[in-house]
């Protein structure tokens, strides 16, 4: 691992349009908050010198955290990724999608713990292949270049990034952290375990 650390902000994804889900995945109360709210609280807690909101548009009311608005309609997570970087570009940044409810402290450290400043991102490898999950990760102002590149190709994936890039891939402390949860019947499912 590398001396020379960059900064690390924190990124909460919150701009989905929810489409299975049928609701806002960010405002799902799991843990008393919500579940953007719980994230941004996570990312606070691990470390993160600050912490953003991504959103697809400015709210309407005030937020418990600054916001981000994606500068990119219609190509999934990585237009928050472009606006994080946009505004502050020498920093690393921890970005996390809203719809993970079981993600918890020991899954965050043990990223941090393993973070490679001295490659593009580190990730976690998902639970069923080789890929990464792109939505849990740490991105390395060297990603930029990545991004530039997928910009002009108008390719906009986010894991498809990860594989072309040089990143550090972990397995997780436990999958079920990184359980991404889309829709309402599983919505229920994890809030009447959680309960």
């Amino acid at each position: 691992m590398s001396d020379q650390l960059s900064s690390l902000y924190g990124l909460v994804l919150a701009g989905g349009q929810s489409r299975r889900m049928g609701i806002d995945k960010g405002q799902i109360n799991y843990h008393g908050v919500p579940q953007r709210e719980y994230i941004g609280g996570l990312l606070q807690q691990v470390g993160c010198a600050k912490v953003y909101w991504s959103l697809a548009e400015t709210p309407e009311q005030s937020t418990p955290f600054p916001v981000l608005i994606d500068t990119f309609a219609d190509v999934g997570p990585i237009a928050g990724l472009y606006a994080a970087f946009a505004h502050h570009p020498n920093v690393a940044w921890l970005v996390v999608a809203c719809d993970f409810p079981l993600l918890g402290m020991e899954t965050l450290h043990f990223l941090l713990h393993h973070r490679r400043s001295d490659l593009d991102a580190t990730a976690f490898k998902n639970e069923h292949h080789d890929f990464p999950e792109p939505l849990l990760t740490i991105y390395e102002p060297s990603t930029q270049l990545l991004l530039e590149k997928s910009k002009q190709q108008q390719q906009y994936s986010l894991k498809r990034l990860l594989l072309e890039a040089r990143t550090q891939l972990l397995v997780p402390p436990s999958f079920q952290s990184l359980l991404n949860v889309n829709t309402p019947d599983l919505a229920k499912k994890i809030r009447d375990e959680l309960q």
